[in-house]
């Protein structure tokens, strides 16, 4: 393969990565409203203080990231899923409205770990003259994701009978891949990209 092309199998699972990643970040964004009122909050104010708590969660995950960048992509991705997925244990597990933000500020945490690391992930490696094409194509798994978390949190909130268990079932995912994560950390496995290239 030429380096000018882009990495069909590497960005395949890049992109299998970031709709998970992208299916929970925007279970906790579009759900936190609704996992509130079950817990028993119906007061608008109070709905959109805790949101509000959870949401800086974010942030907060990007200066973690710019903490810890220097590390191996296995090693962040292993920190996100972990945050991510103790996040969405402690969410489905809480029956307290002030437990349950502090477990989704927990969990964006997590996602603004790997929101990053996704990206720079997806990117490094790649041409100057693919690396539009690379960037888009993750964009649009990201955006994929944001579409299938609504499909994906009806469903088995059917299934399982409420919206907590299924956070806590995408706790359970996350905390799985976090594992495969740390086990790839430990694996003598070489890298399937090299530094780009400038063109000139």
């Amino acid at each position: 393969m030429r380096f000018h092309e882009l990495p069909v199998a590497r960005m395949l699972g890049i992109c299998l990565i970031t709709v998970l990643a992208s299916v929970g970040f925007y279970a906790t964004i579009t759900q936190n409203a609704n996992a509130l009122v079950a817990l028993g909050v119906h007061d608008p104010g109070t709905i959109g203080n805790l949101s509000a708590l959870a949401s800086i969660g974010v942030p907060l995950g990007t200066l973690v990231f710019w903490c810890i960048a220097r590390h191996c992509i296995t090693w962040l991705l292993f920190i996100g899923f972990a945050l991510i997925g103790a996040g969405f244990v402690c969410m489905g597990a809480t029956s307290s409205p002030t437990g349950y933000a502090f477990a989704a500020n927990l969990q964006q945490i997590g996602c603004g770990v790997m929101l990053p690391t996704l990206l720079v992930w997806a990117t490094s490696g790649l041409a100057f003259s693919i690396r539009g094409r690379g960037t888009g194509l993750w964009q649009a798994t990201f955006s994929i994701g944001q579409f299938l978390s609504g499909i994906t949190l009806t469903f088995f909130s059917k299934q399982l009978g409420g919206l907590m268990p299924t956070f806590s079932v995408l706790g359970m995912v996350c905390c799985a891949a976090a594992i495969v994560a740390l086990v790839a950390v430990f694996l003598p496995l070489r890298s399937t990209y090299r530094p780009a290239a400038r063109t000139r």
